[in-house]
């Protein structure tokens, strides 16, 4: 018998038992790093963390082959609340756009090679399309 995970009777790849090693989907590595400040506010440069960033790859199973490609999908998939993904608070989400907009680098990205961000984005906020829809 081979230990190559192939079902024969159905020519699919059978699934991994489970989600092993996984901890955490995406949403919630983000909201642990949503905490008010003083004020009340959230901190949105927070998400955008170093640290942030290396608790989003230590939560994916398998890890990912372009782990900075991967979290900026996912960060801009719950920015936009696309399908599947939960969208941020409407305030988060306002202070991220103000930061993922500007033709910077990521600060979770700066001093590696990765440009995620140079070039900014366009994407719209899953808020900011209901706000202007209604």
């Amino acid at each position: 018998m081979s230990s190559f995970p192939f079902n024969s009777r159905r020519g699919r790849l059978k699934r991994p038992s489970g989600l092993v090693g996984r901890k955490k989907s995406s949403f919630q590595v983000f909201q642990e790093f949503m905490v008010p400040d003083e004020t009340g506010a959230i901190d949105a440069n927070r998400l955008l963390s170093k640290e942030c960033f290396n608790e989003w790859v230590r939560s994916r199973n398998p890890k990912p082959v372009k782990p900075d490609q991967g979290f900026r999908s996912a960060m801009i998939g719950h920015l936009a609340g696309t399908v599947r993904r939960q969208p941020f608070p409407e305030e988060v989400e306002k202070n991220l756009l103000d930061i993922v907009r500007k033709k910077k680098i990521w600060p979770c990205f700066e001093g590696t090679s990765s440009t995620v961000g140079i070039y900014g984005t366009k994407v719209k906020g899953y808020h900011e399309k209901r706000k202007k829809s209604s």
